[in-house]
């Protein structure tokens, strides 16, 4: 993550919090070797947690009211953006200031990448995560309160949208193994 100029974004470097922080998240999503360049990404059955898919990045606005409103409650106060080990790239953390400006720097850099990014607020246990697949979708993990806040609907409304989205990839002639891989 160092290479990619960021002006906001805190790089992590010290060895005992990028272990605590891959602890934290490896309690919800690991990444698995699948062959010598390909990992699978492996999401953790969490109770009273859902996982859902959108087509959109979350409003910038709604993740700041959302942490507004929980950092009275909770030790878990910071944003992080941690690009998993996939295609060789090592585990990276940063940390992620609380604002527009710091989330916009994280959805610009890192959101747009192949290497599945994931944003979480947590240090000790992840709150939620927003995590980039392939460029094309978000997965939003989280309680149901949390993850509905974070898509500003229902989770119902967001799977009805990505199914809309899925079946006119199966329909069209354009239905390729991608498109079988979302759909699953």
């Amino acid at each position: 993550m160092n290479h990619l100029g960021t002006k906001t974004l805190q790089i992590i470097n010290d060895s005992e919090k990028l272990i605590q922080i891959e602890r934290s998240i490896s309690q919800v999503i690991r990444s698995e070797p699948k062959s010598a360049l390909i990992r699978d990404l492996i999401l953790i059955k969490t109770a009273e947690w859902i996982a859902v898919p959108t087509l959109s990045f979350p409003n910038f606005n709604l993740i700041l009211e959302y942490q507004s409103q929980t950092q009275l409650n909770t030790d878990n106060k910071n944003l992080y953006g941690v690009i998993l080990p996939i295609f060789g790239i090592p585990f990276s953390v940063c940390e992620v200031p609380l604002s527009s400006e710091g989330i916009q720097e994280f959805y610009s850099i890192l959101g747009a990448s192949p290497f599945s990014p994931v944003l979480f607020s947590g240090d000790q246990k992840p709150n939620w995560m927003i995590i980039c697949m392939e460029s094309e979708f978000y997965i939003i993990v989280g309680t149901f309160e949390t993850v509905e806040h974070l898509l500003g609907c229902t989770y119902a409304e967001a799977f009805r949208h990505f199914r809309t989205f899925i079946n006119g990839f199966n329909r069209s002639e354009s239905a390729s193994p991608l498109s079988q891989r979302f759909y699953t």
